[in-house]
Formats: C-alpha cells, sequence, structure tokens
C-alpha cells in the first residue's frame, strides 16, 4: 500500500452544514410582513362591518332619546323635557343629541310620528274587531278617545305642541296619514252626499274637542259615554237632526255680532208674553 492509498478519513460536513451528497435543502415559505396588504376583499368586509355597527348603534340611540322624552313628558309635563335632561338620561353629551335632533321642536315631531304609528295601529284593531260593520265607527270614536286619555303627553306632542310636522300636505308623514286614513275608512261611508275628507275633518274635529275638554277637566267624566253616543248619532243621522235651517235671531246678537243660533223651534217667545214665536 503507497501513501498515496493512505487518505484522511471523511469527516462529513460541519454540523448544521447541508449534505452535499444529500438532496438539495427546501426553503422556507416566505412569511408576510407586518406591512404586507390584507387579502383582497377582506379589508372592505371589515369596513362594511363597522359602518353597518355605527347605523345599529345610532340608530338605538336615536330611538332611546325618543323614549326618554316621552318617559320624561310622561312624569313632568313636556316643559321638563330639555336636551340637557335627555343627554343625562341616555348618558350622551349634548353635541351627541344635537347630532340626532336640531331641536326641542324635532323631538316632539320624532314622538309624534311615533305616536300617529301608534293610534293607526288601536284605531285599526277597534275597526277589525267591531261587533258589526254599523258599529264601526262607534268603536273607532271610542278608541280615539281612550288613546288620548291613555297617552296624554303623547297626544300632546301629536295635536298641540309645535312639532314641526306638515299636515294635510303631500310632506305629511305617512304614519300621520295612515292614522288618517283609518278614520276615513271608519266615518267615510257616513259621509252621504258630502266630501268624504270634509266630513271625517269634522267628525275628527268633534272628537278631538271631547277629548282636549276631557283631558282639561273641562267635561264631566260620568257622562263621556252619553256624549259619544249622542255624537255618532249626529253623524249618523245628520241629514235627520239638521233638516231645519239654523239661522241667527236678531235679538240674540249685539251690534250686528250674533252671540247665539238657534232652530226655529228653539226660539224663546216674545217679551210681551204673548208666547209667538218668530218667523
Amino acid at each position: 500500500m503507497s501513501a498515496h492509498d493512505i487518505r484522511a478519513p471523511h469527516a462529513g460536513p460541519p454540523p448544521g452544514a447541508p449534505d452535499p451528497s444529500g438532496p438539495p435543502p427546501t426553503s422556507a415559505p416566505p412569511q408576510p410582513s407586518a406591512s404586507a396588504p390584507a387579502p383582497r376583499g377582506r379589508g372592505r368586509a371589515s369596513t362594511e362591518d363597522t359602518a353597518s355597527r355605527k347605523r345599529r348603534q345610532r340608530a338605538d340611540r336615536h330611538r332611546a332619546i325618543i323614549a326618554a322624552a316621552r318617559e320624561l313628558a310622561e312624569t313632568e309635563g313636556w316643559e321638563a323635557v330639555t336636551t340637557r335632561r335627555l343627554a343625562q338620561r341616555i348618558e350622551y353629551s349634548q353635541p351627541v343629541l344635537y347630532s340626532h335632533f336640531a331641536g326641542k321642536e324635532a323631538i316632539l315631531g320624532a314622538v309624534a310620528v311615533e305616536g300617529f304609528r301608534e293610534m293607526r295601529d288601536h284605531l285599526r284593531a277597534a275597526r277589525l274587531t267591531a261587533p258589526s260593520p254599523g258599529l264601526v265607527p262607534d268603536a273607532v270614536a271610542g278608541a280615539y278617545l281612550d288613546f288620548a286619555m291613555a297617552n296624554p303627553a303623547l297626544f300632546e306632542a301629536m295635536f298641540t305642541l309645535p312639532n314641526g310636522l306638515a299636515f294635510g300636505t303631500p310632506e305629511s308623514p305617512g304614519e300621520l296619514v295612515e292614522a288618517f286614513g283609518e278614520m276615513v275608512t271608519a266615518f267615510g261611508p257616513l259621509a252621504a252626499d258630502e266630501d268624504v275628507e270634509t266630513f271625517v275633518e269634522l267628525a275628527v274635529s268633534a272628537l278631538h274637542g271631547q277629548t282636549v275638554l276631557g283631558m282639561a277637566g273641562r267635561l264631566r267624566p260620568r257622562v263621556r259615554e252619553q256624549r259619544l253616543a249622542m255624537l255618532m248619532r249626529v253623524l249618523k243621522h245628520g241629514d235627520e237632526t239638521t233638516a231645519a235651517p239654523v239661522r241667527a235671531d236678531p235679538r240674540w246678537s249685539e251690534g250686528g255680532r250674533v252671540t247665539s243660533i238657534a232652530r226655529p223651534d228653539a226660539v224663546p217667545p216674545r217679551r210681551d208674553g204673548s208666547g209667538e214665536r218668530s218667523g
């Protein structure tokens, strides 16, 4: 054996080094950097979720303001409803409240719209559950009075206080129009040859007068049902009860200003005691 046959033993690659006789090493997959953009579509979905959540939160806050206004008005009256008190109740700042409503009138308008929605449902339920078609006007009239008496603060926001709502115009809120529509459905058949909407306005005015005077304590509560029944008889049989002309008696006027009116058969006798009535 020659010296050329003597070779140093194969020590192999150093620790950690790739073995040149083995397969080539595989490289690890690249790791995305922290600044790498998100996959297409994921960022858009996240933005939409955030916007949707904000809309829900705003709607919830909007409803909370309306509910707080109603509760405060029902317990302390509308004069107690201020932006400061409402902000305290809903635990938000006044600027947040103003981002929903420009002021108290706008809040009253929102409460009124909610009230007309509830009134519509109440009147509709009364109409649909009336004992017979002929008693639909009576049922709806009673439901109108009941609704007002049960919700005095709400009724005040709907009909008495300035709320910025348009009545009887194309700009009227749908809830208001639908509530009046229930009255038209109930009282319209009684209009005969009269203009239906005008007749219904007259009927509602009579109901409203009873309601407001009753809420103010200006009418006798014990005869409420009697008053309502009399009104319904007039509305249902108007042609019979108003057949005789109504005129002003000159003896009941002062300086041309009429102070009272009477049917011909109700004019009192002359002062001379003859019992003769004026023609």
